[in-house]
């Protein structure tokens, strides 16, 4: 404090990064008890999967795996994830992120039925497969049981969310951030 000043002082931005990711709280999605349904008639926007109460026709499957390696090997189009949890007590009310690191091909993400975002593009066919997205959620408080739906849509290869999908306190950095 008293000496001269550094000669190779950290920027201000990279301590506000450190700051932030000594702050960040998370929760690894993968593992988690996700359901999964095909949608081979496009009928879960009209008739609202995203909220539904879950029945048998939603069935156990694995995020971070391809669908087609899951029991679906045919299955090209739209197809629903969901799973419920609760946001942890102790994370702060103000800032919440779903970080998603690539889907194939296209998803929409919303929680309890609310739509957060999409990724990808579906009208010229550009694959979301190694696009990164930091999804804000608003309106949730700590403590909080949530309802968190995928609709996916592909159209080639696999098919699915292919990778891993996060809570977070804080927005994914550094990197591009794909808002929608």
């Amino acid at each position: 404090a008293l000496g001269p000043p550094p000669r190779r002082a950290l920027h201000p931005e990279t301590i506000e990064r450190l700051r932030a990711k000594l702050r960040e709280k998370r929760l690894a999605l993968v593992g988690q008890p996700w359901r999964f349904r095909p949608d081979g008639q496009d009928a879960g926007m009209k008739e609202n999967w995203a909220t539904q109460p879950l029945d048998e026709s939603w069935v156990p499957i694995k995020i971070a795996q391809h669908w087609k390696g899951q029991g679906y090997p045919n299955l090209d189009g739209w197809a629903w994830y969901r799973l419920q949890l609760t946001i942890p007590a102790d994370w702060p009310a103000d800032s919440l992120h779903l970080h998603c690191e690539g889907l194939d091909d296209y998803g929409e993400f919303f929680v309890d039925g609310k739509r957060l975002g999409c990724m990808g593009d579906q009208k010229i066919k550009r694959t979301a497969f190694n696009d990164r997205a930091s999804l804000p959620i608003t309106g949730v408080k700590p403590g909080q049981k949530i309802d968190l739906a995928v609709r996916v849509l592909d159209w080639y290869g696999a098919g699915g969310l292919h990778r891993p999908l996060t809570l977070s306190t804080e927005p994914l950095r550094p990197g591009p951030v794909v808002l929608r």
